[in-house]
């Protein structure tokens, strides 16, 4: 059978938590991160005017792009490339992005713990790189671009095996 990366990965994330809630996930391309970030806006509007309660950051963002292949046992799945975001400030200094980048850390460790309860993940195949003030840039239908949040962010490159698929739906 053939399964989805970001179907797999529904259990181990809802299990990260930042100030014991559990982080937001999602997947996509840029044009479905802007999307996200836009429904997530007005969720923070409603919430703050009592309506249920979103939540927006931290983010783990799975990026498409990544490649599946069945082995044995288990499937491989490699090219895959997580953003740990967190809302930043453009004007904040390096010295005060410190604290943010500590969360993001934090966040990123307890993700790949949780990661390697379901899969193997060969330890000097983590890559990753911090992008202060990274933002997403999107295009509407006037040729007008707007950015729709501003994150320090850490992205994550790794490959793994999910062995024990079952792990994954529990």
């Amino acid at each position: 059978m053939i399964y989805s990366l970001k179907t797999l990965l529904q259990l181990p994330e809802s299990k990260v938590l930042h100030n014991n809630e559990p982080v937001s996930y999602s997947w996509g391309d840029i044009d479905a991160l802007n999307k996200w970030l836009v429904s997530m806006n007005n969720k923070q509007i409603d919430s703050a005017m009592g309506m249920p309660k979103s939540k927006k950051y931290p983010l783990i963002w799975l990026a498409e792009g990544w490649k599946a292949k069945e082995s044995n046992p288990g499937i491989k799945f490699s090219n895959v490339d997580f953003y740990i975001s967190k809302n930043s400030k453009i004007e904040t200094l390096n010295e005060k992005r410190i604290e943010n980048f500590n969360i993001i850390y934090e966040v990123a460790n307890d993700f790949i713990k949780e990661l390697k309860n379901i899969s193997r993940i060969e330890e000097n195949n983590i890559s990753y790189f911090e992008k202060p003030s990274f933002n997403t840039v999107s295009n509407s239908k006037d040729k007008k671009t707007y950015t729709s949040d501003i994150w320090d962010t850490l992205i994550i490159s790794l490959d793994l095996t999910i062995i024990n698929l079952s792990s994954c739906f529990k």
